[in-house]
Parts: structure tokens; C-alpha cells; sequence
């Protein structure tokens, strides 16, 4: 994604600021602060508000600067591809030109050498000893050997055509000349990873954070529930003993947590950042510590 493409930049800025506030305890601070501020408690509210605030500034700074590293740092990769063309009005001669990987259009005739990544789905014209690996796709170690000029059956399985190169597999050795039939959204590996989905399933730190949570929410309901109720029939005051009731929410509920958690793990980050090392998620810290 391009800093160029200002929809989709918002688009990534406001995913960026969902996943920062819709943490549980953040949830959880916010319905105590509204109810402080219902019963007349405003500092109290204040305070739970503020540690929302910066927990939620600090975790979106982190990983909104990461990923514009990452797609600073993406901008900066060319990878040339070695592109056939015709130039010429009355006499057309071909040309052999070097453009992006991300200039390539189908139907131009690619030229391709060992290292070289496939940047479409290509159908081979000419081949020479060609061996491609496709670990990138099928997670194999071993290499497939490509052939031109060969006829495919009809119930053979789409990565095990030798006549066809898929985006994202590269070349081991030989050479070849291939048409490009697909691009973009348009290619195998593209439609493999929409059909896998794109939302990641949270990780064992995410599920534990999430069952505290629940847990907690689930106690501090019952026991304030009985608080309250025991206050009221005592001294029959019912904003005292909402008050109260919130008070005692309000020391349940781990209030620093979210602030120490995203601050413990942005410290990890900026470590990995001075050995050049960028990290996107933050969640991702505690899963490399576990290793």
C-alpha cells in the first residue's frame, strides 16, 4: 500500500486506532468512567479516561510508525523485471527493457533468469533446463523442473502444470520466455490467501488477555451486584450505593494494566528497532519472548 493512496491510508489509520482501543480492559475502564461520571464521581471518571487515553496513544503510535517504516522500506525495493517489447510506428522491432515488478501488465512477454521472481501468473513459450521452486506456495523444500512445450491433462492439479509459473515462486535455474496471464488480485497465490481469509486469529496472549477479562467482568458484575443490593436495603440511600458499588468496580478492575502491558511491549519493540528489526503487531513481542 502506498502512502500515495489516500483512502486507503485512513482506511489502515483507523484499523490502526480500532485495534488500539477495543481492548477488553479498555472496555472496561470506559463503562466505570461513564458510570462515575453518572454518579457525580468526575476525578475518579478522569483518571480511568486518561490511562485509556495514553495506553491507546502509545500502542497506536508504535504500530502506525511500524508499519509506515514497512511500507517506506517497500517503496524502496525495485525489482526489476526484463520485459519484451515493440517500439517503432512503421517498422515495429522488439526491444528488450527493464521495468518493475509492479509495471507488468498481462499479456507482456517476460524474460527469466536464476534469482528472478515471477511477478504474475506466466505461461511459458521457451524454456531451458528450467527448475522453479515453489515453496512459497506448497511449503516444499524440493524443486519443480518447467517445460514449454508439453501438453497438460485436464485433471491434472493446478500447481503441478509444468507448463505454468505461478506469482511468488522464483527461478532456481535455466531460462525461459513466458506470457503473462494474470496479475494482481487476479493470481493463484492472491485468491489463495482470500479464500484463507485476511483477519488473524488472535494468538495464546491475546485469548489469555480475553478470558481475564471475562472473568473479571463476570466477578466485579456479581459482587457489585451484592454490594449494592446489601448497601440499599441497610441504609436505603440508592446513589450511595451505586457510588459505592462503583467504587469498589473501580478497585477491581486492574486500572494500570493496559498501560503497563503496551508499555512493556513498545519497550520490546523499540529494543528490536536498534537492531533493525521492525515489528508491525505489538502482540508479536510476547510471541517471540515465548519462544
Amino acid at each position: 500500500m502506498s502512502r500515495e493512496d489516500p483512502v486507503r491510508w485512513r482506511r489502515c489509520v483507523r484499523h490502526f486506532l480500532w485495534n488500539a482501543f477495543f481492548h477488553p480492559f479498555n472496555i472496561i475502564l470506559n463503562v466505570l468512567s461513564v458510570i462515575s461520571y453518572i454518579t457525580s464521581d468526575s476525578p475518579n471518571g478522569c483518571i480511568m479516561l486518561v490511562l485509556v487515553l495514553v495506553s491507546v496513544c502509545l500502542r497506536f503510535y508504535q504500530e502506525y510508525g511500524s508499519s509506515k517504516a514497512t511500507m517506506e522500506l517497500s517503496e524502496l525495493v525495485r525489482c526489476p523485471v526484463k520485459v519484451q517489447r515493440c517500439a517503432g510506428r512503421v517498422i515495429q522491432t522488439e526491444l528488450v527493457v527493464q521495468i518493475d515488478q509492479r509495471d507488468v501488465v498481462p499479456g507482456d512477454i517476460i524474460i527469466f533468469e536464476p534469482e528472478d521472481l515471477f511477478p504474475g501468473d506466466v505461461r511459458l513459450l521457451s524454456s531451458k533446463h528450467l527448475v522453479v521452486s515453489q515453496a512459497s506456495l506448497t511449503g516444499e523444500s524440493w524443486t519443480t523442473e518447467k517445460i514449454a512445450d508439453i501438453r497438460e491433462d485436464q485433471s491434472t492439479p493446478l500447481l503441478d502444470l509444468r507448463n505454468i509459473c505461478f506469482m511468488g515462486t522464483n527461478v532456481v535455474s535455466g531460462s525461459e520466455f513466458g506470457l503473462v496471464i494474470f496479475t494482481g488480485s487476479k493470481t493463484y497465490m492472491s485468491t489463495m490467501f482470500s479464500n484463507i481469509g485476511k483477519k488473524k486469529p488472535p494468538n495464546d496472549f491475546e485469548d489469555g488477555v480475553c478470558r481475564i477479562s471475562y472473568v473479571l467482568v463476570a466477578v466485579m458484575l456479581v459482587v457489585v451486584t451484592i454490594i449494592v443490593i446489601v448497601d440499599y436495603t441497610t441504609s436505603s440511600a440508592l446513589t450511595e450505593s451505586i457510588l459505592f458499588g462503583v467504587s469498589v468496580a473501580s478497585a477491581l478492575t486492574p486500572q494500570m494494566l493496559p498501560l503497563i502491558v503496551n508499555t512493556s511491549l513498545a519497550k520490546g519493540a523499540i529494543f528490536m528497532a536498534r537492531d533493525r528489526c521492525i515489528v508491525k503487531s505489538l502482540s508479536a513481542i510476547q510471541d517471540m519472548g515465548s519462544m
